[in-house]
């Protein structure tokens, strides 16, 4: 098979508007497009200085369909699935 196919899933959430969003052990957030069965990946690291992992732990769909996101090294970052950026939290925010 084609690894560039498939990644190594580590955590899923639905949104509001019933989109699948899938994390992964590289660091991407991947939604689901069920018209193309494929998906989009969304680096959560992109804007992020250097670190020796990118493993997402958790993911959290809110209310106002953003996901929370929870990574292994650099705390939460919150994923705005409308523009497709995120804001990064240090590690106390709650």
């Amino acid at each position: 098979y084609n690894t560039n196919q498939y990644f190594e899933a580590t955590s899923l959430c639905v949104t509001p508007d019933s989109a699948l969003w899938v994390s992964t052990a590289s660091g991407k957030l991947e939604k689901y497009d069920p018209v193309n069965n494929s998906f989009t990946g969304f680096d959560m690291f992109y804007h992020s200085g250097k670190t020796i992992n990118k493993w997402i732990e958790k993911l959290y769909s809110t209310m106002t369909g953003s996901i929370l996101v929870g990574t292994s090294i650099q705390g939460a970052k919150l994923f705005d699935t409308k523009n497709s950026t995120y804001n990064y939290h240090s590690k106390n925010i709650c």
